[in-house]
């Protein structure tokens, strides 16, 4: 009955998160109106962010495929890390294409906002490494967390060397399992 309860906990929270990512998801503009951030001056980039990993044979790099939206105005910015869901199925999706409009409300709100692809998901290198079983035991739902924040720590850091990046403050947002 306890693993039913965790189960529920974590269903309504990742429901919380996709309420937030889906109310954003149409916002191109009447949301942003009169925000501090001049309008329309964002910076949009698509980089490969080299993340290091370690496997049985020791330490790896693998690129992952990011978009990276800021507010073009040369201040320093807080981070916020939006990361997708897990799909063992169809992992080779491009999934940062999907949260192209999270990231520009995010930085029109003044973010810088990075959407990515974890280790084996869409063009992001390494292996696929998420295989979580569907059943309610605690280890599957350890891995669920611990895996993906590997790949988080890896983007946050790779970010903190940024000019325009504060990284003591920041968010991590996703959908479905990357809300865990």
């Amino acid at each position: 009955m306890a693993c039913h309860s965790r189960t529920l906990k974590n269903i309504l929270t990742m429901l919380g998160l996709i309420a937030l990512l889906s109310s954003m998801s149409g916002c191109d503009t009447l949301q942003s109106e009169g925000l501090p951030v001049a309008p329309g001056h964002l910076v949009m980039e698509k980089v490969m962010i080299p993340a290091h990993f370690k496997n049985k044979e020791g330490v790896y790099t693998a690129n992952l495929d990011a978009i990276i939206v800021r507010p073009d105005d040369d201040q320093i910015h807080p981070l916020v890390l939006i990361n997708h869901g897990f799909d063992p199925f169809n992992h080779k999706l491009r999934y940062i294409d999907d949260f192209q409009r999270q990231t520009m409300e995010f930085a029109r709100r003044g973010w810088v906002a990075v959407a990515f692809s974890r280790r084996g998901y869409g063009h992001s290198e390494g292996e696929f490494v998420e295989n979580v079983k569907k059943d309610c035991d605690v280890p599957a739902f350890i891995t669920a967390g611990v895996v993906p924040t590997a790949d988080m720590r890896e983007v946050r850091s790779f970010m903190a060397g940024k000019s325009y990046v504060d990284a003591s403050r920041m968010i991590a947002v996703g959908h479905s399992g990357g809300g865990i």
